[in-house]
Protein backbone atom coordinates (compact mmCIF):
# COMPACT_ATOMS: atom_id res chain seq x y z
CA UNK A 1 0.00 0.00 0.00
CA UNK A 2 2.90 2.31 0.88
CA UNK A 3 4.52 1.47 -2.48
CA UNK A 4 1.23 2.23 -4.26
CA UNK A 5 0.95 5.54 -2.41
CA UNK A 6 4.56 6.32 -3.32
CA UNK A 7 3.90 5.45 -6.97
CA UNK A 8 0.85 7.71 -7.03
CA UNK A 9 2.91 10.48 -5.48
CA UNK A 10 5.58 10.05 -8.17
CA UNK A 11 2.92 10.18 -10.87
CA UNK A 12 1.47 13.34 -9.34
CA UNK A 13 4.90 14.94 -9.20
CA UNK A 14 5.50 14.01 -12.83
CA UNK A 15 2.13 15.50 -13.72
CA UNK A 16 3.03 18.60 -11.81
CA UNK A 17 6.24 18.83 -13.83
CA UNK A 18 4.11 18.53 -16.90
CA UNK A 19 2.08 21.41 -15.57
CA UNK A 20 5.30 23.30 -15.06
CA UNK A 21 6.10 22.47 -18.63
CA UNK A 22 2.68 23.77 -19.59
CA UNK A 23 3.36 26.71 -17.39
CA UNK A 24 6.57 27.11 -19.28
CA UNK A 25 4.52 27.02 -22.46
CA UNK A 26 2.22 29.53 -20.88
CA UNK A 27 5.26 31.59 -20.08
CA UNK A 28 6.24 31.31 -23.71
CA UNK A 29 2.72 32.33 -24.60
CA UNK A 30 2.97 35.16 -22.13
CA UNK A 31 6.32 35.97 -23.63
CA UNK A 32 4.66 35.91 -27.00
CA UNK A 33 2.00 38.20 -25.64
CA UNK A 34 4.74 40.39 -24.30
CA UNK A 35 6.37 40.18 -27.70
CA UNK A 36 3.05 41.12 -29.21
CA UNK A 37 2.91 44.09 -26.92
CA UNK A 38 6.46 44.89 -27.93
CA UNK A 39 5.43 44.42 -31.52
CA UNK A 40 2.53 46.74 -30.89
CA UNK A 41 4.98 49.16 -29.40
CA UNK A 42 7.13 48.68 -32.47
CA UNK A 43 4.09 49.23 -34.62
CA UNK A 44 3.39 52.34 -32.61
CA UNK A 45 6.96 53.37 -33.26
CA UNK A 46 6.40 52.59 -36.90
CA UNK A 47 3.25 54.63 -36.71
CA UNK A 48 5.39 57.34 -35.26
CA UNK A 49 7.66 56.93 -38.22
CA UNK A 50 4.59 57.12 -40.41
CA UNK A 51 3.79 60.37 -38.68
CA UNK A 52 6.80 61.78 -40.45
CA UNK A 53 4.90 61.08 -43.66
CA UNK A 54 1.50 62.00 -42.30
CA UNK A 55 0.39 63.31 -45.65
CA UNK A 56 0.34 59.76 -46.99
CA UNK A 57 -1.77 58.47 -44.11
CA UNK A 58 -4.36 61.23 -43.64
CA UNK A 59 -6.31 63.73 -45.71
CA UNK A 60 -4.17 66.63 -46.91
CA UNK A 61 -5.77 69.46 -48.86
CA UNK A 62 -3.82 71.76 -51.19
CA UNK A 63 -4.61 74.33 -53.85
CA UNK A 64 -3.74 72.57 -57.10
CA UNK A 65 -4.98 74.90 -59.83
CA UNK A 66 -6.25 78.44 -60.41
CA UNK A 67 -8.10 79.42 -63.59
CA UNK A 68 -8.51 83.14 -64.15
CA UNK A 69 -11.43 85.24 -65.34
CA UNK A 70 -15.03 85.88 -64.44
CA UNK A 71 -15.75 82.19 -64.94
CA UNK A 72 -12.57 81.06 -63.24
CA UNK A 73 -12.17 78.58 -60.42
CA UNK A 74 -9.84 77.29 -57.72
CA UNK A 75 -9.17 73.56 -57.54
CA UNK A 76 -8.45 71.93 -54.18
CA UNK A 77 -7.04 68.39 -54.18
CA UNK A 78 -6.79 65.86 -51.38
CA UNK A 79 -3.22 64.62 -51.84
CA UNK A 80 -3.34 62.52 -48.67
CA UNK A 81 -4.11 58.84 -48.28
CA UNK A 82 -7.53 59.08 -46.63
CA UNK A 83 -10.85 60.78 -47.28
CA UNK A 84 -11.47 64.07 -45.48
CA UNK A 85 -14.07 66.79 -45.12
CA UNK A 86 -13.58 70.49 -45.89
CA UNK A 87 -16.34 71.69 -43.60
CA UNK A 88 -15.28 74.91 -41.89
CA UNK A 89 -12.31 75.48 -44.21
CA UNK A 90 -11.95 78.83 -45.99
CA UNK A 91 -10.69 80.09 -49.34
CA UNK A 92 -9.35 83.61 -49.00
CA UNK A 93 -8.22 86.36 -51.34
CA UNK A 94 -7.96 89.27 -48.97
CA UNK A 95 -10.31 90.87 -48.11
CA UNK A 96 -12.78 88.42 -49.69
CA UNK A 97 -13.30 84.87 -48.46
CA UNK A 98 -15.53 81.84 -48.95
CA UNK A 99 -16.53 79.51 -46.10
CA UNK A 100 -16.64 75.94 -47.39
CA UNK A 101 -19.49 73.76 -46.18
CA UNK A 102 -19.52 69.99 -45.68
CA UNK A 103 -17.65 68.59 -48.68
CA UNK A 104 -16.28 65.04 -48.42
CA UNK A 105 -13.21 64.59 -50.60
CA UNK A 106 -11.77 61.15 -51.29
CA UNK A 107 -8.03 60.56 -51.43
CA UNK A 108 -6.77 61.82 -54.78
CA UNK A 109 -10.02 63.67 -55.56
CA UNK A 110 -10.19 67.31 -56.68
CA UNK A 111 -12.98 69.78 -55.89
CA UNK A 112 -13.45 72.91 -58.01
CA UNK A 113 -14.71 76.14 -56.42
CA UNK A 114 -16.00 78.44 -59.13
CA UNK A 115 -16.38 82.20 -59.28
CA UNK A 116 -18.85 81.99 -62.15
CA UNK A 117 -20.02 79.42 -64.68
CA UNK A 118 -17.16 77.22 -65.95
CA UNK A 119 -19.42 75.89 -68.69
CA UNK A 120 -19.72 72.31 -67.52
CA UNK A 121 -16.15 71.44 -68.49
CA UNK A 122 -15.13 70.26 -65.04
CA UNK A 123 -15.35 66.70 -63.75
CA UNK A 124 -15.91 65.71 -60.15
CA UNK A 125 -17.38 67.99 -57.50
CA UNK A 126 -18.02 71.57 -58.62
CA UNK A 127 -19.12 74.13 -56.04
CA UNK A 128 -20.26 77.66 -56.83
CA UNK A 129 -18.67 80.13 -54.42
CA UNK A 130 -20.96 82.89 -55.60
CA UNK A 131 -17.90 85.06 -56.14
CA UNK A 132 -17.23 85.11 -52.41
CA UNK A 133 -13.44 84.95 -52.76
CA UNK A 134 -13.53 87.60 -55.51
CA UNK A 135 -12.72 87.53 -59.22
CA UNK A 136 -9.53 85.71 -60.15
CA UNK A 137 -7.62 88.42 -61.99
CA UNK A 138 -5.08 87.05 -64.47
CA UNK A 139 -2.70 89.96 -63.87
CA UNK A 140 -2.50 89.87 -60.11
CA UNK A 141 -3.91 87.89 -57.21
CA UNK A 142 -3.60 85.32 -54.44
CA UNK A 143 -5.49 82.40 -52.94
CA UNK A 144 -5.04 80.95 -49.46
CA UNK A 145 -6.64 77.79 -48.08
CA UNK A 146 -7.36 77.85 -44.33
CA UNK A 147 -8.69 75.32 -41.84
CA UNK A 148 -10.74 78.10 -40.19
CA UNK A 149 -11.37 81.84 -40.35
CA UNK A 150 -8.18 82.87 -38.51
CA UNK A 151 -6.78 84.45 -41.66
CA UNK A 152 -3.87 86.14 -39.93
CA UNK A 153 -2.70 82.93 -38.27
CA UNK A 154 0.18 80.87 -39.66
CA UNK A 155 -1.24 77.91 -37.72
CA UNK A 156 -4.45 78.03 -39.76
CA UNK A 157 -3.23 78.42 -43.34
CA UNK A 158 -2.57 75.17 -45.22
CA UNK A 159 -1.92 76.12 -48.86
CA UNK A 160 -1.16 79.32 -50.73
CA UNK A 161 -0.22 80.75 -54.11
CA UNK A 162 0.14 84.30 -55.45
CA UNK A 163 0.74 85.49 -58.98
CA UNK A 164 1.54 88.72 -60.83
CA UNK A 165 3.33 90.31 -57.88
CA UNK A 166 4.47 89.46 -54.36
CA UNK A 167 3.34 90.77 -50.98
CA UNK A 168 -0.41 90.23 -51.19
CA UNK A 169 -2.59 90.34 -48.08
CA UNK A 170 -1.96 86.76 -46.95
CA UNK A 171 1.52 86.27 -48.37
CA UNK A 172 3.36 87.00 -45.11
CA UNK A 173 1.12 84.53 -43.26
CA UNK A 174 1.97 81.79 -45.76
CA UNK A 175 5.68 82.61 -45.55
CA UNK A 176 5.55 82.45 -41.75
CA UNK A 177 3.80 79.08 -42.00
CA UNK A 178 6.59 77.78 -44.25
CA UNK A 179 4.26 77.00 -47.14
CA UNK A 180 5.34 79.86 -49.42
CA UNK A 181 8.71 81.30 -50.38
CA UNK A 182 7.63 84.94 -50.76
CA UNK A 183 7.89 85.07 -54.55
CA UNK A 184 5.13 85.11 -57.15
CA UNK A 185 4.15 83.06 -60.17
CA UNK A 186 4.54 84.96 -63.45
CA UNK A 187 1.20 84.12 -65.03
CA UNK A 188 2.02 86.11 -68.16
CA UNK A 189 -1.56 86.35 -69.42
CA UNK A 190 -2.03 82.55 -69.32
CA UNK A 191 -5.52 81.12 -68.72
CA UNK A 192 -4.39 79.85 -65.34
CA UNK A 193 -1.69 78.23 -63.23
CA UNK A 194 -1.35 74.66 -62.00
CA UNK A 195 0.77 72.95 -59.37
CA UNK A 196 3.50 70.65 -60.68
CA UNK A 197 4.01 68.82 -57.35
CA UNK A 198 1.60 67.30 -54.85
CA UNK A 199 2.12 69.91 -52.14
CA UNK A 200 3.31 73.17 -53.75
CA UNK A 201 5.11 75.60 -51.47
CA UNK A 202 7.21 77.78 -53.78
CA UNK A 203 7.09 79.60 -57.09
CA UNK A 204 8.98 76.75 -58.76
CA UNK A 205 6.16 74.35 -57.89
CA UNK A 206 3.77 76.12 -60.29
CA UNK A 207 3.46 76.47 -64.05
CA UNK A 208 1.09 78.31 -66.38
CA UNK A 209 -1.71 76.22 -67.82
Amino acid sequence: MKRLTLLIAIVLIATACGSDSDSSDTTVADSTTTTTVATTTTEDADAGDTTTTTGAATAQFVISRVVFGDDGYVSVTNVGGESGNLEGWQLCQRPAYFGIGSVEVAAGETVHFTTGDPGGNLSGQVIDSGGRFSTLNADNGEIGLYIDSSFGSAASIRSYVEWGSAGHGRSSVAVEAGIWDGGFVAAGGAPGIAATVLAPSSVGDWATS
